[in-house]
């Protein structure tokens, strides 16, 4: 039975009312509730490899790619991160490399490029581009790229315990820098005087404690790192390489068969550093200058240690006498502040499983020796020995006969 013409009618127009809805859903623009508005801008552009920056303090930042071996850094640094190079970006992770050649970041961390890993988020802001301003005397601040902004008010840097603050303008801070400042002699800060160009300190409270700890700690009996020398992490991966001979004065540790060594990041931080025994070298000992002028080198015996547990007296001297270097070295410093010290000093210490030195400490000291027996006390903290027998820890005492020049 067919419909009758006003039925039909009633049919045709719901099906054109369907088909005119479907043809607007298709045609119109999808919103989403979280659209940009028109003034929005666009995504941020993705950092140009080569570009500069600093890893904020208290920032995680990893050793690897994926982000399994973490390192947490100090709530508190000098220079108030980690000044690093960008090498790649993906996903908002950046591929970092220390950076070498910048004024502004830590001596401490200059001679190594490290291969690191962190967010992009956890970047500091920088001063991007070198600046030139003038404090209200007319004098003139010469300022470097790569120093940390303040996230309010003027930088604050002294000269000759004055302090100055450095406004620095809002479109000279950012998170990259096309380049930083060159670490060769230049400072991060410098203040145009009658005299010539002066450096500027920047007041920084984790510098200060830095540099108090480590003269606090006295100069120890150093150790040279070759440049280009491949660095390690304690659990053997790789890391990346010394950029420049580099000089330890930190106990030194065993993890297989490298040698690991603290490098300071801020007071009661630091990263150990693995290395291959054969990029490790003693400095040359001082020569001691007599008070006429006269260039002198101490004299000095070695007496046959006392041994006993499970490595031969003979093996452990030998050992001994190979760093005898580090405690002429020792005596050396003694001899040029008083050229007439002689006398006799003992260190005891403890050999453990692995060959590494576990405890040293001084036995016996005569009068006028106390810093050479020290010093030397410390050297040997670093030194390595064939693995005992059977496990066995051994302990040593060697004597040192200073007999002067």
């Amino acid at each position: 039975m067919r419909p009758d013409p006003q039925t039909r009618a009633t049919i045709l127009g719901r099906v054109l009312l369907a088909w005119s809805i479907a043809a607007g859903c298709r045609s119109a623009p999808s919103v989403s509730p979280h659209a940009a508005s028109p003034g929005a801008s666009a995504a941020t552009p993705a950092i140009a490899a080569g570009s500069r920056a600093v890893v904020r303090q208290g920032a995680a930042v990893y050793f690897d790619a994926e982000r399994t071996r973490r390192w947490s850094l100090p709530p508190t640094m000098p220079g108030g991160g980690l000044a690093v190079v960008v090498h790649a970006q993906r996903e908002g992770v950046l591929e970092l490399q220390l950076d070498t050649a910048s004024a502004c970041a830590p001596a401490t961390t200059r001679d190594f490029r490290l291969r690191l890993f962190a967010a992009r988020e956890d970047l500091a802001r920088i001063v991007t581009r070198p600046l030139e301003l003038a404090l209200a005397d007319g004098r003139r601040v010469h300022v470097r790229a790569g120093l940390v902004a303040p996230t309010d008010g003027p930088i604050v840097l002294t000269h000759e315990r004055r302090t100055i603050g450095v406004p620095v303008p809002a479109d000279a801070v950012g998170e990259t820098a096309p380049a930083l400042a060159a670490a060769d002699g230049d400072a991060c800060a410098t203040l145009d005087t009658p005299t010539g160009s002066q450096p500027l300190a920047i007041v920084d409270q984790a510098s200060d404690a830095l540099a108090a700890a480590r003269l606090a700690a006295g100069p120890g009996a150093k150790v040279l790192v070759a440049a280009g020398a491949r660095v390690y992490s304690r659990d053997g991966h790789e890391q990346g390489i010394v950029a420049r001979e580099h000089a330890f004065d930190t106990p030194m540790a065993v993890a297989g068969a490298r040698t690991c060594m603290a490098l300071p990041i801020a007071v009661g931080d630091e990263l150990p550093l693995c290395f291959d025994a054969a990029d490790l070298r003693n400095p040359p000992p001082p020569v001691a200058v007599s008070p006429t002028g006269r260039r002198i080198v101490g004299r000095l015996r070695q007496p046959k240690p006392s041994v006993s547990g499970g490595l031969e007296r003979d093996i452990v001297r030998r050992i001994i006498r190979a760093h005898l270097n580090e405690v002429r070295h020792c005596y050396n410093q003694a001899l040029a502040l008083d050229s007439s010290v002689v006398g006799k000093v003992a260190v005891r210490f403890t050999i453990d499983a692995d060959g590494a030195v576990v405890d040293a400490s001084i036995a016996s000291a005569s009068a006028g020796t106390e810093a050479v027996a020290e010093c030397a006390a410390i050297a040997v903290r670093r030194w390595l020995f064939p693995k005992p027998v059977g496990g066995v820890s051994v302990v040593v005492t060697q004597a040192f006969e200073l007999q002067g020049i």
